[in-house]
């Protein structure tokens, strides 16, 4: 690379620097089960402003998983205590209306638990605004070097598109696109650590989640390839398979990750600066100018995979300090965030980063 294109680095691997990294390096060997469930708004009718969609991960030790269980019954005692003895299940929409200090006192039973059994999280927050901007820079790509500051005729014609792209059965089309890059983080996470895993995702409508099977099946394939040139040690049948059979009332694992969901997407709503900071019409290409750009190594040549910012300590002490405005309570759980990263979108539609303990913000690629 030209040194024009700015300061060129490595794109970093944030896992070693996490402080979940000792205790998700005991279960080394052992399969994990993944717990995915989703929360969204007004999205798949690709016509708000407004709308989202978050898919959020809890990642288990299998062996671990029977006695989690049991230790956070006291803990959901507690929730239906505070809410209705009738709940069946510990729900996010329901947790949310408690007092700011019921809610601290009950997510600090949560994280302990969950620090206590090997538990790591991923969050993954799509605004279904960047989503379509996303769409919107593909198109351009080979016409313009940004978006241009009148683009509503542009983006109007992407929802026209992503709508053709997906469709059925049921929203599965939408499902498969947002579940991939979960699904793609944890299974580098995991076989990070010569693991195995299988996914629990919470049953939508039969025909719907066989399509998203069959799809993740998809997946595995391109991953195993991807692994032969960049990850090397990958243990051989690390996918066990895919499982939507399961409610969430029957599945704690489940209301955890809806737990998370809600929780991230809070988050983030009531922190938009992590999404405006740094974003930009401009593409990111692998010519294009950035301060910093970041590159990954494949058979000994180095590819552009997108811009490096610095985190404003005042930004990234958000997800170390409560929130002033008492809206989340997801900085107690920083430390359980698989590879120390929160997934989201930057305002322009750039898939971001979010790199807790780097204090890092990546911007990906074109």
């Amino acid at each position: 690379m030209k040194k024009n294109f700015g300061m060129v680095v490595q794109r970093p691997s944030p896992l070693y620097t996490c402080p979940g990294y000792k205790v998700w390096k005991q279960y080394e060997g052992q399969p994990y089960i993944v717990f995915i469930d989703e929360s969204f708004f007004e999205f798949f009718q690709l016509n708000s402003r407004t709308g989202y969609f978050c898919h959020a991960a809890t990642a288990v030790p299998e062996i671990e998983y029977d006695s989690l269980k049991a230790e956070l019954k006291p803990v959901f005692e507690k929730y239906k205590a505070l809410t209705s003895p009738s709940e069946i299940e510990f729900k996010y929409s329901e947790f949310r209306r408690l007092e700011y200090s019921q809610r601290h006192h009950l997510a600090l039973q949560i994280k302990n638990v969950l620090v206590k059994h090997g538990v790591a999280i991923g969050g993954f927050y799509t605004p279904l605004r960047a989503f379509v901007l996303e769409k919107v820079r593909f198109n351009l790509m080979d016409d313009a070097t940004e978006i241009p500051a009148d683009f509503n005729d542009l983006y109007i014609s992407a929802v026209d598109e992503l709508r053709g792209m997906f469709h059925g059965p049921g929203q599965s089309g939408i499902l498969k696109n947002l579940l991939t890059l979960p699904f793609q983080a944890f299974s580098f996470f995991i076989t990070s650590l010569n693991s195995a895993f299988r996914v629990v995702y919470d049953p939508r409508h039969s025909s719907e989640d066989m399509a998203v099977r069959d799809e993740l099946h998809q997946q595995i394939r391109l991953t195993e390839v991807l692994k032969d040139l960049i990850a090397e040690g990958v243990p051989p049948n690390y996918y066990l398979g895919f499982d939507a059979t399961k409610t969430s009332e029957q599945e704690i694992g489940l209301q955890i990750a809806d737990f998370f969901a809600g929780e991230i997407r809070s988050f983030l709503q009531n922190n938009q600066e992590f999404m405006s900071f740094n974003a930009t019409p401009k593409l990111i290409t692998p010519t294009s100018h950035e301060p910093v750009n970041t590159v990954m190594e494949i058979d000994g040549h180095l590819f552009k995979t997108g811009a490096l910012h610095k985190m404003p300590p005042s930004l990234r002490n958000r997800f170390f300090r409560p929130d002033p405005n008492q809206q989340t309570v997801l900085h107690l759980f920083r430390e359980l965030f698989a590879a120390g990263i929160l997934t989201c979108y930057s305002s322009w539609g750039q898939p971001r980063d979010l790199m807790i303990y780097e204090g890092t913000i990546w911007d990906q690629c074109e």
